[in-house]
């Protein structure tokens, strides 16, 4: 079997002359985007003030939720969900010995610091994640 992730990230848009146009988020100012189920707490907060390190937090949920096989959250309603994770209440479960009981404890370390609340606490590129997973893959 094969599994292949894939995401938009943060899309970024701009028209033919850098110079005469601004560039777009694509989401609106106020809004957030991404999968509630996935999504890092910076991201609910302030969706503008998201880099790549909301990516590599939700890329440990991923990691997690394809080692147990459900996600962790629960039949929570998706305000109920989004009120948790901006108060810090909904979190990746801090060790996957806890889905699984064979992983071994480098991976742990390595999905503790995908999944760390603080962003500047997780990887700081994905160069640096994938590094660090490709010695368990």
């Amino acid at each position: 079997m094969r599994i292949v992730l894939s995401g938009a990230g943060l899309a970024r848009f701009s028209g033919g002359n850098m110079e005469t146009e601004s560039i777009l988020m694509a989401t609106n100012v106020g809004v957030t985007g991404g999968s509630i189920d996935f999504m890092a707490p910076e991201q609910a907060i302030d969706f503008s003030h998201a880099d790549v390190r909301a990516d590599i937090y939700s890329l440990g949920r991923t990691f997690a939720f394809l080692v147990a096989g459900h996600d962790f959250i629960g039949d929570a309603s998706p305000e109920q969900k989004f009120r948790a994770i901006i108060r810090g209440g909904m979190q990746a479960p801090d060790r996957l010995e806890s889905i699984h009981d064979d992983i071994p404890e480098g991976a742990q370390s390595i999905y503790r610091k995908l999944v760390a609340r603080e962003p500047n606490d997780r990887f700081q590129s994905m160069e640096e994640a994938i590094e660090q997973l490709a010695a368990y893959l």
